[in-house]
């Protein structure tokens, strides 16, 4: 009788061989998956923090600086059709007319940042066109924050004075105020705006009217667009 002989030791080694190669794929698998989330993890928290610093930057110089914009609502070359416009525009505000060269300008007024998109969806509703200039004043120059103060005063005096009730306006006490404002160094850029600004205050009849909305208007458009 012949025997057949199996070799058992090679088999078992085989098997044991597989097992190791199947246990080193599946820790592999999760060791580089977990490496693979880690980098990419971090990466995305550079990103969102990188992200944030630019946008905490963005906020910073924001509040660091005040706007005002100056409505324009129209370009004629003819004065009879920018006083058409301006007709219309007298229901909804206090615009006026800048003649520059042989073209007139229908300026609906200047509004500080915080009252723009109030103006904008008024003049809108009444189907007219705008468009806008922006002037920055730096919170942080002595020379702009003394102009933006005043630029403010001027705006109160005109929202006031547009109101129905308000008849007059006594403006001792504006006067008053404008001439006890902080000294600014004189080689400051927007220097002589200031100066022009505290001149014109002082030369304020010592009681305003209604009339007179139209000549601050003029004159905080014409200062805004000195301004550097």
């Amino acid at each position: 009788m012949r025997y057949t002989r199996y070799n058992l030791k090679k088999k078992n080694d085989d098997h044991v061989f597989f097992t190791c190669v199947i246990i080193i794929f599946i820790l592999s698998f999760f060791i580089g998956t977990g490496i693979f989330k880690l980098i990419f993890a971090n990466e995305g928290s550079k990103v969102k923090s990188s992200s944030l610093k630019s946008q905490t930057q963005s906020n910073a110089v924001a509040q660091n600086t005040s706007k005002y914009f100056i409505i324009q609502c129209g370009v004629n070359a003819k004065q009879e059709n920018a006083q058409a416009l301006l007709s219309k525009l007298s229901t909804i505000g206090n615009p006026f007319i800048v003649q520059e060269g042989k073209y007139y300008k229908v300026i609906y007024g200047v509004v500080n940042e915080k009252d723009y998109s109030g103006a904008e969806k008024l003049i809108k509703s009444n189907s007219i066109d705008l468009s806008r200039t922006t002037i920055s004043l730096d919170n942080d120059d002595e020379c702009s924050t003394e102009i933006r103060k005043i630029i403010d005063a001027y705006l109160e005096i005109i929202n006031r004075l547009s109101t129905k009730d308000v008849k007059d306006i006594q403006t001792k006490s504006v006067k008053q105020w404008c001439q006890n404002l902080e000294k600014v160094n004189e080689s400051n850029n927007n220097y002589a705006v200031l100066k022009e600004f505290m001149a014109y205050t002082s030369k304020f009849p010592d009681k305003i009217d209604k009339t007179y909305i139209k000549n601050l208007n003029l004159f905080l458009y014409n200062e805004l667009k000195k301004i550097k």
